[in-house]
C-alpha cells in the first residue's frame, strides 16, 4: 500500500469519525432540548467519551514512547494529540450545550408549564373580555373597570405578605410616574383579602402613591383568578386583557410589563 494510499483512507476515517460525532452530538442536543432524563444521558455519554478518548490517547502516547525510534513514533504522536483533542472536545461539549440548548430548553418548559398551572385556576385569560367590577380607591374615589372605556388599564393583586409584590411596586411607581398625566391610562393596584387600613398603612409605610384599593373577601380577585398569587393584567382600549402576568421575577418581568404597556398605549 503506498503511503498517499494510506493518508487517504485515514482522512476518510477521520471524516467519518467527526461526521459521526456531530450527528451524535447534534442528536443529543435535541434528545436534551426535549427530555431532562435525555440530557442526563447525553452528559454521561459525552464524559464516558471523552474518558475513553483520553485512555486512548495516553495509550498512543506510550506506544510512540516506546517505538521512540520506529518510523511510526510521529504518527503515534499525532495521533495521541488527535486523540487528546477529541477528549477535551467531548468535556467541552456538555457545557456549550448546556449554556446554548438544555438551560434554554428547560426554562422555556418552566414556563409552559407554570403558564398551564396558572392557566388552570385563572378564569379570565389573554384575549377575553376583562370582568367588570367596581372598587373604593385609598383616597376614597369610586374605581370601576367598566368606566373607561378608550382608555388601557393596569390591575394589580397584591398581598401586604407578599415578597414579589415588594419588589414590583417600585416599578409600578415608576410605571405610575411616567404615566400617570396621560388621559388614556388608569393604574389601580387591589390588596386581595386585605383591609383598608393595612392597605393605606402599606402605602404610607412604603411612600407609593398610585392608587390603591381593598378586597378584603376576595371577590373583586375571584373574577379574575382562584389560586392566591400576585397578578398584573393589562387591559385593552376595547376593554379585553391583552397581557397578564402571575409572580413578578424582578427586571425581566418589569421589561416585560413596560413593554406591553407601552405597545398598547402605543395603538
Amino acid at each position: 500500500m503506498s503511503l498517499e494510499s494510506f493518508k487517504t483512507r485515514w482522512a476518510l476515517a477521520y471524516l467519518l469519525i467527526g461526521g459521526a460525532l456531530l450527528a451524535i452530538v447534534t442528536a443529543l442536543a435535541y434528545m436534551g432540548f426535549e427530555s431532562t432524563a435525555a440530557w442526563r444521558t447525553s452528559v454521561f455519554l459525552l464524559l464516558g467519551g471523552a474518558f475513553l478518548a483520553l485512555v486512548a490517547s495516553l495509550a498512543v502516547f506510550m506506544m510512540a514512547l516506546v517505538g521512540w525510534r520506529t518510523p511510526l513514533r510521529n504518527r503515534r504522536l499525532v495521533r495521541s494529540a488527535l486523540l487528546g483533542v477529541v477528549a477535551v472536545a467531548l468535556c467541552a461539549t456538555p457545557i456549550a450545550l448546556a449554556e446554548l440548548v438544555w438551560i434554554p430548553a428547560l426554562v422555556r418548559r418552566e414556563e409552559q408549564a407554570r403558564k398551564e398551572r396558572v392557566d388552570a385556576h385563572s378564569h379570565t385569560k389573554e384575549g377575553d373580555a376583562a370582568p367588570v367590577f367596581s372598587i373604593n380607591t385609598d383616597e376614597g374615589l369610586s374605581f370601576a373597570l367598566g368606566d373607561h372605556p378608550g382608555k388601557v388599564v393596569l390591575v394589580n393583586f397584591f398581598a401586604t405578605w407578599c415578597g414579589p409584590c415588594l419588589q414590583e411596586f417600585p416599578h409600578l411607581q415608576k410605571l405610575w410616574n411616567e404615566h400617570k398625566h396621560r388621559t388614556d391610562f388608569e393604574l389601580i393596584v387591589i390588596g386581595r383579602e386585605e383591609t383598608d387600613e393595612k392597605v393605606k398603612a402599606f402605602k404610607k409605610k412604603h411612600g407609593f402613591s398610585f392608587p390603591m384599593a381593598a378586597d378584603p373577601d376576595g371577590a373583586v380577585y375571584s373574577l379574575f383568578a382562584e389560586e392566591l398569587i400576585p397578578r398584573t393584567y393589562i387591559i385593552s382600549r376595547q376593554g379585553k386583557v391583552c397581557w397578564s402576568l402571575a409572580e413578578f421575577a424582578g427586571e425581566e418581568s418589569f421589561t416585560e410589563i413596560k413593554t406591553a404597556l407601552q405597545r398598547e398605549l402605543s395603538k
